[in-house]
């Protein structure tokens, strides 16, 4: 059988429960089937506890207590036609670091990447996801700027590096990947579009995210 190619995606919501301010990443995984597990419930189950291992690394230190406590998994076939449905559905706990919330603006980047492969362009095999929301404690001043804390990266460092290694599910491998949309829009096998991914990083700089910055309730005029 062939490979089993999943998305998934985390959204996050918010004390307030508003569907807009909920925060949404996704994530890709391949799986080598080769037919131990015909049944797919086990490697929707596998994708989530890996997820879950990954946010349950660093959730105490970078979320706000703002956060809802809860992560909510939706997982796609993607060997499934457009439009896809959704395959499976999970949540899983996560927590927060009791301290209050940056602006909704706020994330750190977690920047990954596959192998290099000759003929391929090498931004098809490069991905990212931006975390969120941040916790003011997560800032920590550095070269005159404030930047994020050396307690944060660790917990973050962890969390990607426990998703980096291959989770063995059954004697099947569930491998995080990356998904290129361009590779296979241009008429490539879909095999062909997903990469696993090799290494990453996380840099000590914010990032921004307009989109997911908070609507004013308030407006404060001045004139001539």
């Amino acid at each position: 059988m062939a490979d089993r190619l999943m998305r998934a995606q985390v959204t996050i919501p918010l004390v307030s429960g508003v569907p807009e301010d909920a925060i949404v990443n996704t994530f890709y995984f391949d799986q080598d089937d080769n037919g131990i597990l015909p049944d797919p419930t086990s490697s929707y189950e596998g994708v989530v506890n890996s997820l879950g291992g990954f946010y349950n690394a660093f959730d105490q230190v970078i979320f706000p207590n703002t956060i809802a406590n809860v992560a909510r998994v939706k997982i796609y076939d993607m060997r499934d036609p457009e439009p896809r449905i959704m395959r499976h559905y999970e949540e899983f706990a996560i927590d927060d670091s009791g301290d209050n919330p940056m602006p909704g603006e706020v994330a750190i980047c977690v920047s990954f990447k596959a192998a290099p492969e000759a003929g391929v362009n090498p931004q098809r095999r490069r991905g990212r996801v931006f975390l969120g929301p941040i916790a003011q404690s997560v800032g920590a001043v550095g070269a005159s700027q404030l930047m994020v804390s050396t307690a944060a990266l660790t917990a973050l460092n962890a969390g990607a590096q426990s998703l980096v290694v291959p989770n063995d599910i059954g004697g099947s491998s569930l491998t995080w990947a990356i998904y290129s949309p361009t590779t296979d829009a241009g008429g490539a096998n879909i095999d062909d579009s997903f990469f696993d991914v090799d290494e990453g990083w996380i840099d000590n700089a914010f990032d921004t995210q307009r989109r997911r910055g908070g609507v004013a309730t308030t407006r404060s005029l001045f004139a001539a």
